[in-house]
């Protein structure tokens, strides 16, 4: 492996990371999402959404939109097509912070998870809250710190603390527990029955 693209674009330390094709946006603690080409090897653009650090950045699947999440409580979807902002939710988690996002793959869904302990599920298609689900008094302590969908959309993962759920998405509800040693810092899927945890 060897370093082919390098750039200084941010001013303070990088929180999130999202690749799609031949673009990548990162985002972080100076509350900007730098957009880069890695095609041509070069940064391409800066966006000033959020009046806070960039906790979230998902591509949706088929690459139309970046969803940001910020700690000013914002979530918002960008075209890719102009990196243009298409539609922002002000107050997504009811003014706190927006933690996590993920998008699923078929694109019509999306999870966020915020500081408010809830979990959201938001319906792409008419740009709407479809549910939520208060997440305290359950396993992960003052903080979720992931939520993410399985390759299928057929399950999700809820991670922090010491324990990671898998929920079914069909079910709505918990179908499997693990805790840990020690918090998860990472998680990712490799399929619907297996997921990587760090």
């Amino acid at each position: 492996m060897f370093q082919s693209f390098s750039t200084h674009s941010h001013t303070s330390s990088i929180r999130t990371v999202a690749s799609n094709g031949k673009f990548v946006a990162s985002g972080g603690a100076d509350d900007r999402i730098c957009l880069y080409n890695l095609e041509k090897r070069q940064a391409i653009d800066d966006l000033y959404i959020h009046d806070g650090t960039i906790n979230s950045l998902e591509f949706t699947p088929c690459g139309n939109y970046l969803v940001s999440g910020g700690s000013d409580g914002k979530m918002s979807f960008i075209k890719s097509s102009n990196w243009k902002v298409d539609k922002v939710f002000e107050k997504a988690h009811k003014g706190s912070s927006v933690n996590f996002i993920s998008v699923h793959p078929s694109g019509k869904l999306a999870l966020s998870i915020g500081s408010d302990l809830i979990l959201r599920t938001w319906n792409l298609i008419n740009g709407r809250q479809a549910f939520a689900k208060s997440l305290k008094n359950k396993a992960f302590g003052t903080t979720v710190d992931f939520v993410q969908w399985s390759p299928s959309g057929d399950y999700f993962l809820v991670a922090g603390k010491d324990t990671i759920e898998v929920w079914s998405t069909e079910q709505a509800e918990v179908i499997a527990t693990k805790k840990s040693e020690a918090r998860p810092t990472a998680v990712s899927w490799l399929s619907d029955s297996d997921i990587l945890v760090g």
